[in-house]
């Protein structure tokens, strides 16, 4: 940690951006005022509940500068919208979260900071973007914006990479700047000086006033930045009385007892939940659908999913073809059933991003990641979808075959049984605690280490979390450093620390 500190200098305060001249001056910003939630609409969730609003008392000031109104005299292209971005980011130096609505989103605002931001002179950004290099390959697609003090927040990245980033962001030499999709208001407890939002939408949908005040809501923090801006590229949604929703979804409709519900529902839901009911009895018969109608796969999933696998596996008991091939533990003959499966429950392009995923991630505590995504190159996918294919991997696999082996298993006992292949698949073909530690913020890489030591026995899968993180505990931070060196590098020690300041 010294010699990585050792390294700041006086040009890390510095902005790295070019100046962007031609640029109106902007105008006094809008100090908004407290808000609060103003009620929540009665619905079956909050039934025999109070609802009691907040004060509104703040511990911040936030300023709201419409950067769009510069020029309303002509379309805001988005060439125009990064200009103002980068004039934004040339400002003095500060942390900012820049808000986008979608992934590629977050791909089109990178194309434009790349040119135009020079890697930064910075020990802790350096250590880690020769940490990616080395662990993930040149490839990795946060490598290049991690060398410009830049991070990446979304539900793709491997959730040790998003905490460590959210950490690097926090410290006051590391990362200046987070691209975030709107993951950042998911759970995750970062503030900023500035927020930037490039967009007013999440996905194709328009930010609602609650979403939209929740974003922005990132920018101050008390004791750090008792003031807090926030710059809008596009349009805000117009101010309104936050009356809450929370509307019972369609799978969730579904999912419920027909004759005792739990819940009020009204007539359309009734109807609903009726139809999808009678439907899928009148596919699987009495006797099946009522063994399985309570199964959780069943209850949380899509009806129309479930209606469409349903009809296929009743119509032929050996769909899909090749399928106890899930049961053994070789890889070569797995992509034919998933294929077929994510055919019927996608379409042909997912299921081609499926098995190409599946071939390259069966390998993944085996080979590195370099290696996977120098597979996955060569099977026509870009290196910046290497994160989702995973994603795909251990949370599509999984929810879709759920499916298929409870309805198989209720119609045709002699089934093979394949709930091994979905662990494994929900696990992305890691071992089990190496997978969970990830969610403590111990990459993979460094787990490999561990195990290589028999410091720790990783792999076992019979030993659950807890027993595992007690395990760290008893051997001690400083001691598991001693013990793994000399194989270390100085930010696999800031890891290790950061990761122990966590359990």
């Amino acid at each position: 940690l010294r010699k990585i500190s050792a390294s700041q200098n006086n040009s890390e305060n510095k902005s790295s951006v070019g100046s962007v001249s031609g640029l109106a001056k902007t105008e006094q910003p809008q100090i908004l005022p407290n808000h609060c939630i103003d009620g929540i609409e009665s619905n079956p969730i909050t039934d025999r509940m109070s609802f009691v609003k907040e004060s509104g008392f703040k511990t911040v000031v936030t300023k709201v500068k419409p950067s769009y109104k510069k020029f309303s005299d002509k379309p805001i292209t988005d060439e125009i919208k990064a200009k103002e971005l980068l004039s934004i980011l040339s400002e003095a130096q500060s942390k900012a979260l820049i808000y986008v609505s979608s992934h590629p989103q977050v791909a089109k605002v990178q194309s434009y900071l790349l040119p135009n931001i020079t890697p930064v002179e910075n020990g802790l950004c350096r250590s880690f973007s020769e940490w990616l290099r080395n662990n993930y390959g040149n490839s990795c697609p946060i490598l290049p914006l991690i060398e410009r003090g830049i991070g990446i927040h979304n539900g793709n990245l491997h959730r040790s990479l998003a905490q460590l980033q959210i950490k690097l962001f926090e410290e006051p030499n590391g990362l200046n700047t987070i691209l975030t999709t709107s993951s950042i208001i998911e759970g995750v407890n970062t503030q900023a000086e500035k927020v930037i939002l490039w967009n007013n939408k999440i996905s194709n949908k328009k930010l609602d006033y609650f979403t939209y005040r929740n974003i922005i809501g990132r920018a101050g923090r008390m004791f750090k930045y008792f003031v807090g801006y926030v710059y809008l590229l596009e349009k805000a949604p117009e101010q309104e009385r936050n009356q809450i929703e929370l509307p019972l979804s369609d799978e969730v409709v579904c999912g419920l007892d027909q004759n005792e519900p739990g819940v009020p529902l009204n007539k359309a839901q009734k109807e609903r939940l009726m139809a999808y009911n009678t439907e899928l009895e009148s596919v699987l018969g009495t006797e099946v659908y009522n063994r399985i109608k309570s199964d959780a796969s069943i209850k949380g999933a899509s009806p129309k999913l479930v209606l469409k696998l349903a009809k296929k596996i009743k119509h032929n008991p050996y769909w899909p073809d090749n399928y106890d091939a899930l049961t053994r533990t070789s890889t070569r003959d797995w992509n034919k059933p998933i294929r077929q499966i994510f055919n019927v429950s996608h379409n042909d392009f997912i299921a081609n991003r499926i098995t190409i995923g599946l071939s390259a991630f069966s390998r993944n505590w085996d080979y590195s990641f370099e290696r996977i995504q120098e597979y996955i190159q060569r099977c026509k996918v870009k290196a910046n979808e290497t994160f989702k294919l995973e994603r795909d991997i251990n949370y599509l696999i999984p929810s879709v075959l759920h499916i298929v082996h409870t309805i198989k298993f209720a119609l045709y006992p002699w089934t093979p049984d394949i709930r091994s292949f979905i662990g494994r698949a929900s696990n992305a073909f890691l071992p089990k605690n190496v997978y969970e530690l990830e969610e403590y913020g111990l990459p993979r890489m460094i787990s490999k280490k561990i195990c290589q030591k028999h410091l720790i026995d990783l792999e076992d899968e019979t030993i659950p979390i807890t027993q595992i993180i007690n395990s760290f505990k008893q051997l001690g931070c400083d001691n598991l450093i001693e013990r793994l060196m000399p194989v270390l590098s100085d930010f696999d020690i800031y890891i290790i620390r950061y990761f122990y300041d966590g359990i």
